[in-house]
């Protein structure tokens, strides 16, 4: 809450994912650590271990119905074999119109620290998943 406080709230967030969503509209965006110059304010002010936009329009042919425009931001998680693994939690920020309907999906398969199985709603259009 802090991390997203000190860029500018829920606002600048969903601000910033939409505006990242627009510039990738016909194609994807795959960002994992490193340099942050690379993401917008707000984003890169949550210190994410990944970033992932995935233009509907490029999966589309993947499905039936195309999936919607989300950005999904992973936070903390890693799964350790033989170790200790970190819990996932991350954020998935929807963009564009009829958002309110949106509902995250749980990640399929992968290891504990790899994906998530739940989420809470934030605002109408941002969800943590953990």
């Amino acid at each position: 809450m802090e991390r997203v406080q000190s860029s500018g709230g829920w606002a600048a967030l969903q601000r910033d994912c939409d505006a990242l969503v627009a510039q990738y509209r016909g194609s994807a965006f795959v960002w994992s650590r490193g340099d942050t110059s690379l993401l917008p304010p707000a984003i890169a002010a949550l210190k994410p271990q990944e970033v992932r936009f995935y233009s509907p329009t490029l999966l589309g042919g993947l499905k039936d119905e195309p999936p919607p425009p989300v950005v999904r931001i992973k936070i903390f998680g890693s799964h350790s074999t033989g170790g200790h693994s970190y819990p996932y939690f991350g954020l998935e920020v929807f963009s564009g119109p009829g958002g309110e309907s949106y509902r995250p999906q749980p990640s399929r398969g992968g290891a504990s620290g790899n994906c998530y199985g739940t989420y809470s709603g934030v605002t109408d259009k941002i969800y943590e998943i953990y």
